[in-house]
């Protein structure tokens, strides 16, 4: 019987710790991605894409002058968090912002950041949760470039997930095909899941993460950066240029959410709490702990009976 008691004694406390888990993570879902801890100094931007009034995200970070993001309205518009597939992370992110192929040839696609709107800075960082509907084409994630940014093309940086599920990485330095200075390609992607997709640029080095983990650095490349005056505008979820049909297949067909950008050169320690802090555990850990506490009492029980 002084068994049974005591087995009933550390039932209780392990039933009272899966309440609390499974509490913790209800209300973890409920609350808002941006209560998900402090980000590091240095934010400038921040799209949560709550709020949206009409086709315009509006920027969240406390850092001054604001900078809104655009829905193009031939490729954007905004989309349950939960669309591909209900999960623990979209549940937390809400509302996310929706970028699909446009069906007519002009450059009204993804979402657009006007350049001027944001402090120049020779170093910085930008981190933003992604779902890719699928792997069929490639999706462009992010772009910056010079130039007007869509009329020609010229030098350009950009980041893509490709029909594998890697995430690449390049630049040029000019329009000409040889002038690629910069190619990174590395991580796995999967379609209809969150994934946390980081570039860093500091001094001449460019560095690419998924998920809080370094896939891999450029030291030496003449990247086009959020300094560069002739940057006309950021492009999340397309590329510049969409005036045919093969180039419209590559905006991206997914989700967007959580874009941060920074004026400093992010840590890898930093990018990874970031990560960490953000990322919602699965549920089922508090159930499987919970059903493990009910077994053993029930085992406990029946051996006080013998």
């Amino acid at each position: 019987m002084q068994v049974w008691k005591k087995w009933k004694t550390m039932a209780a406390i392990m039933l009272a710790l899966c309440f609390l888990g499974g509490h913790w993570t209800e209300s973890a879902t409920a609350e808002t991605i941006e209560m998900s801890g402090q980000p590091p100094a240095g934010l400038i931007g921040l799209y949560t894409f709550e709020d949206v009034t009409g086709g315009t995200v509006p920027d969240d970070a406390p850092a001054a002058p604001d900078a809104e993001l655009t829905a193009r309205p031939d490729g954007a518009g905004f989309g349950d968090a939960d669309l591909f597939g209900s999960s623990p992370m979209g549940n937390r992110l809400g509302s996310s912002g929706r970028v699909f192929e446009p069906t007519a040839g002009s450059n009204d696609f993804a979402f657009w950041l006007d350049k001027s709107a944001i402090a120049s800075s020779p170093d910085w960082s930008v981190l933003m949760w992604v779902n890719r509907a699928d792997l069929d084409n490639l999706d462009f994630l992010f772009y910056v470039g010079t130039s007007d940014g869509f009329s020609g093309w010229s030098a350009e940086t950009y980041v893509l997930g490709d029909s594998s599920g890697r995430l690449v990485a390049e630049n040029y330095r000019t329009e000409a095909l040889d002038s690629r200075d910069m190619y990174i390609e590395a991580g796995q992607m999967t379609a209809r899941q969150w994934h946390q997709v980081g570039m860093v640029r500091e001094g001449t080095s460019f560095s690419l993460f998924l998920d809080g983990d370094l896939l891999g650095t450029d030291a030496e490349t003449d990247i086009n950066s959020l300094d560069v005056v002739d940057n006309s505008v950021i492009v999340f979820g397309g590329l510049k240029q969409i005036y045919n049909e093969s180039r419209r297949s590559r905006m991206l067909d997914g989700l967007l959410d959580q874009i941060e950008i920074y004026n400093v050169a992010l840590s890898e320690s930093e990018i990874r709490d970031r990560y960490e802090v953000m990322a919602v555990p699965e549920p089922s850990t508090f159930f499987l702990l919970c059903a493990g506490t009910l077994a053993m009492l029930a085992c406990a029980r029946r051996r006080s009976r013998l």
